[in-house]
């Protein structure tokens, strides 16, 4: 089974319950805070946010049917690789490379085989989508002294994936 990864063993099964804890949010405004439909169960903040609890890609899946989950999550996949493309472009442009050399190095970026790869892993997918803002964020700190690009990106990196946020700021302090 090609492509049978961490996606389909556990992050569909966490979109599902992502799913019903926001709608029973949405619906009642009380958030579930133990989730006992994962084996012993689990705390559905602190074990859920590796997932991507409050990732804003996973939040939108909330507004779908639930039986939509799988296909959302391929084409919220697709979605933040695009997004990710996007703002390499935006980083790149900024450091003065020409148009077209970064478009093309954005491209080549999003489809890396690094991006390919982790495809199966969409948690990671999202932290790609905010690398390329917290180096520019790093960069508009040191010419300009204006930080909002790096405290909006380090702060949506943070609610998306902790994990993976002190990682970037290990590899943004490098």
């Amino acid at each position: 089974q090609l492509l049978n990864w961490d996606t389909t063993w556990q992050y569909i099964p966490f979109a599902y319950t992502y799913h019903d804890a926001w709608r029973t949010f949405f619906s009642t405004g009380s958030f579930p805070l133990y989730d006992f439909s994962t084996y012993l169960g689990t705390d559905a903040i602190g074990s859920n946010s590796y997932y991507g609890l409050f990732d804003p890609f996973v939040v939108v899946m909330a507004f779908f049917p639930r039986a939509w989950i799988p296909q959302m999550m391929a084409i919220l996949t697709a979605f933040k690789i695009m997004v990710a493309v996007l703002l390499t472009r935006c980083y790149l442009r900024y450091m003065g490379i020409k148009e077209w050399t970064a478009r093309f190095a954005a491209l080549c970026a999003g489809l890396s085989g690094y991006v390919s790869f982790f495809v199966g892993f969409p948690s990671f997918v999202s932290a790609v989508v905010y690398v390329p803002m917290i180096l520019w964020g790093i960069e508009k700190v040191i010419k300009e002294r204006k930080p909002g690009i790096l405290v909006w990106s380090l702060f949506l990196e943070g609610i998306t994936s902790f994990f993976l946020l002190v990682v970037l700021c290990i590899f943004g302090v490098l």
